[in-house]
């Protein structure tokens, strides 16, 4: 849609969000290698998975990544009891040297949609501090999520990361 030497606003067609956030990230690398940072932004576009992947394309290239996405409302903001923001995952990879590479992949939520998705359909309980119910309780029933429950946030901290996240990745 709109490009400069460093930066591109990409607009993914409604496309799988897996192969626009592919798309964005290599032009993010190829526009760094000629210019010492590339920024590409994506819209138009749906669920891209674990943000890592993304990040991580930038290491055989020696180069850092940093990747993330807004979402649909999911989780609570801090101190609330409703689903009203995503939980915004955010991932950072950088190369090392003999140890091999640094990489944070992190939703902003205490814990990931999947993995309380996946307690729910292995038949367990979740601790209380993950989720709230469709009435703002907080609950050991992963099965709340899907019935109007609400993923808390990762304290007042990753509220305020998930609102940041929001407002960039939306308003870019």
């Amino acid at each position: 849609v709109q490009e400069s030497p460093a930066t591109a606003l990409l607009d993914g067609g409604r496309a799988l969000g897996a192969i626009t956030a592919t798309q964005a990230m290599q032009l993010a690398l190829d526009k760094a290698a000629t210019q010492g940072v590339g920024l590409v932004a994506a819209r138009n576009s749906d669920f891209i998975g674990a943000c890592a992947h993304y990040a991580m394309q930038g290491l055989p290239r020696d180069m850092i990544g940093l990747a993330w996405t807004n979402g649909f409302p999911g989780m609570a903001p801090w101190g609330g009891r409703r689903n009203t923001i995503g939980n915004n995952p955010i991932a950072m990879a950088a190369p090392g040297d003999s140890h091999g590479p640094v990489v944070l992949d992190m939703a902003l939520s205490v814990a990931a949609g999947g993995r309380v998705r996946l307690a729910a359909k292995n038949g367990e309980k979740i601790p209380r501090d993950w989720l709230v119910d469709a009435e703002g309780h907080p609950t050991d029933d992963p099965g709340a999520l899907t019935a109007g429950g609400a993923l808390m946030p990762l304290g007042y901290k990753g509220y305020g990361l998930a609102a940041m996240v929001n407002i960039l990745a939306a308003g870019l």
